[in-house]
């Protein structure tokens, strides 16, 4: 087995663990919490990459900060969003759309990265968007 492979599943067992520990955290806190507190966790993560490109990174350019700030961004928001998507939704469905990530992620790293797919692994990626598709719909 490939290094990225073990890495991969390794990460993927990690972000599961995450998931199901987000899905107990929101059933039990999510009334006392709010959104209010989903905000305030924001801008604390925003403070602290301002604070560590300031004392840590700034000769590493303004480049470094857009897409380290940009990746914060889109984390927190996607955090955010499936704090409500929990609250309301089944785990396994919540993140089963958001395994649609990965299709879109294969998508954009044809002309993000120049990836290419056999036809085996683009009709796995068309079967993997229908069985999520038909498991939420």
């Amino acid at each position: 087995m490939s290094n990225w492979l073990v890495y991969a599943l390794f990460a993927m067992l990690c972000v599961s663990v995450a998931n199901i520990l987000l899905k107990i955290f929101v059933r039990d806190h999510a009334q006392s919490i709010g959104q209010n507190a989903l905000i305030g966790t924001a801008v604390l993560v925003l403070l602290a990459v301002a604070a560590a490109y300031y004392f840590f990174f700034r000769e590493a350019g303004q480049d470094f900060a857009f897409a380290a700030l940009a990746v914060l961004f889109f984390s927190a928001l996607s955090f955010g969003l499936v704090f409500l998507a929990l609250q309301t939704g089944k785990v396994a469905l919540v993140m089963a759309v958001l395994s649609l990530g990965t299709v879109l992620l294969a998508i954009a790293s044809i002309p993000v990265f120049g990836d290419s797919f056999t036809p085996k692994q683009a009709l796995a990626i068309i079967f993997a968007t229908i069985s999520v598709l038909s498991l939420v719909l």
